[in-house]
């Protein structure tokens, strides 16, 4: 049992022996006596007699609990109930209230009910404890497999990611060298002081082998030289190329479209959480598709088709502005104008020459010819 010290402000840290119904109050042995001389008739009851349950426990209510509340089916004392509220008292002032003694009956037809439920639970606990483990078990094992599904699909996506990252990384190379520039040229302009330098002592060679009657050795010796000279042209035109090339590249869509793009990678994929029940009271499966679910599906299709017809807008975009750029930038470089050559006619020599616009422009001239 609780100990309940003594109410007297004196004897506040004195254990308490007998409680006063009338008065509300718990005392000590020295109370006891001086209570029991100057109120005989009032009615005491030994602590040791009363069970706990019997005295309210809200704070500083220390009284008998003889009411009970069916709004919260709880048993109240007197200050629970009182109709002066304030933080200690009045919990139950709105709440139908009964005196103890019409329930009693009730709760004691009840009990035997109760019981048997209570016996019920007990003997069939091991069994739904299994059970329940078994739940656990199927429910984790689903929510784990789950789980491995998202992770493989957000890991689908870094590869596609990843892998569209290479090849347009190795594009950029490709083109790179196809339409600007590579290492070979480079090589080729370091070694060209010493190939002009090895050509001007073979010239030289050459003229001693003249007068010396070495017909063939002087033959040889010029078309080589004849065919270096031509060489050593190549490489100076095209080191003129470059040097007047104006080199640009760019990346589609454009920064506003990847922003918004990026903005909606960050919120991608959504987890929709339902629980089903089969059956309801009536033996009939219930539609488990909630108002909300049916919206939000609705909404998710809307959402999908938005982004299809923006993603077609955008790869639309995107090949129509790289369309004009190439054109744009292959018209400068060869000073077309437009009245000679359309920018149909040059898109389709560029793509019938795999991009390559030396070879682009020069079918101009072939079908000239052919003309």
């Amino acid at each position: 049992m609780e100990n309940y010290k003594c109410s007297y402000p004196m004897h506040f840290e004195i254990d308490a022996t007998i409680y006063c119904s009338q008065c509300r109050i718990y005392m000590c042995d020295d109370c006891k006596r001086y209570h029991q001389e100057k109120r005989p008739n009032h009615k005491i009851r030994d602590l040791n007699s009363i069970e706990k349950e019997m005295i309210c426990k809200e704070a500083n209510h220390n009284e008998e609990l003889k009411y009970f509340c069916k709004n919260h089916n709880k048993l109240c004392c007197s200050k629970c109930i009182t109709k002066i509220k304030d933080e200690e008292n009045g919990q139950h002032s709105d709440c139908t209230i009964l005196n103890i003694t019409e329930i009693e009956e009730e709760k004691k037809n009840g009990l035997n009910e109760n019981i048997n439920i209570l016996e019920n639970f007990y003997n069939n606990a091991e069994e739904s404890n299994i059970k329940l483990k078994n739940i656990y078990k199927l429910i984790n094992d689903k929510k784990n497999n789950f789980k491995l599904s998202i992770q493989k699909i957000f890991k689908e996506m870094v590869n596609i990611i990843e892998n569209r990252e290479k090849e347009l990384l190795l594009e950029i190379d490709t083109k790179f060298e196809q339409l600007y520039f590579n290492e070979d040229i480079i090589k080729k302009s370091e070694e060209l002081p010493n190939k002009i330098k090895k050509l001007l002592e073979e010239g030289k060679k050459a003229e001693n082998e003249w007068n010396y009657n070495k017909t063939t050795l002087f033959l040889n010796s010029c078309l080589n030289i004849e065919n270096q000279i031509k060489e050593l042209n190549n490489i100076d035109e095209i080191i003129k190329k470059f040097n007047q090339n104006n080199f640009d590249l760019q990346f589609y869509p454009k920064d506003e479209k990847i922003v918004k793009f990026l903005e909606k990678l960050k919120n991608f994929g959504k987890i929709d959480y339902k629980f089903e029940q089969n059956k309801n009271e009536n033996g009939v499966e219930n539609d488990n598709e909630s108002e909300n679910d049916k919206n939000e599906s609705e909404n998710d299709e809307s959402e999908n088709n938005e982004n299809e017809r923006e993603n077609d807008e955008i790869d639309k975009g995107n090949n129509e502005n790289e369309k004009k750029n190439l054109i744009i930038k292959f018209r400068k470089k060869f000073d077309l104008k437009k009245s000679d050559y359309s920018d149909e006619k040059i898109l389709k020599a560029l793509n019938d020459n795999n991009f390559n616009e030396e070879l682009a422009f020069g079918s101009f001239f072939n079908e000239n010819e052919n003309n």
